[in-house]
């Protein structure tokens, strides 16, 4: 409000100073409860950001614990663990950590030691040992296709005589 506007209204000059008076008086306040305000807000505001980077981090975190998660899981099978979720247990987990590159680092140390250990290779399949067979082996054919040229003197009389059983139009 101006006093022109007060003037215009028709108050004389003590009204127009009392109404003057009680105008500065709440602007006065209105600056102080703003000054308070502005300090609080700032205060929610600095809250509300360490908030937020705590936030952060720990997502980040979990993030992290799932990649070292699915790197195990992947590990592990590639090295055709038997139970993944039995081996998992065995491993040091909290020494482990993610590179920069995605690599977990002590991972493939931690699995070779539980490979070549003696109470925990069970765990792991190993490549099974070439059976050899000796003597008569069933369903194991000597791959002479009819129409062939046969060797028959390198054959034996066995040999022979089932090649000739297979193959009755065959003439020597």
């Amino acid at each position: 409000m101006t006093r022109k506007q007060l003037e215009d209204l028709g108050l004389s000059k003590e009204q127009m100073d009392s109404v003057m008076k009680i105008n500065g008086e709440d602007i006065e306040n209105a600056k102080g409860a703003a000054a308070g305000d502005s300090t609080a807000l700032s205060a929610r505001i600095a809250e509300l950001e360490k908030a937020g980077t705590d936030a952060a981090a720990a997502h980040e975190n979990e993030i992290a614990q799932l990649k070292i998660g699915f790197a195990i899981d992947q590990a592990l099978g590639l090295a055709k663990a038997k139970n993944i979720k039995a081996v998992k247990a065995l491993l040091d987990t909290d020494s482990l950590k993610l590179d920069k590159d995605g690599t977990v680092k002590g991972l493939t140390e931690q699995i070779d030691k539980l490979i070549s250990d003696k109470d925990t290779a069970f765990l792991f399949e190993s490549k099974p040992a070439a059976q050899t067979f000796r003597g008569f082996q069933p369903g194991i054919s000597d791959d002479i296709r009819p129409g062939e040229n046969v060797d028959v003197a390198a054959m034996s009389y066995d040999q022979i005589a089932a090649y000739m059983e297979s193959n009755p139009e065959t003439q020597f």
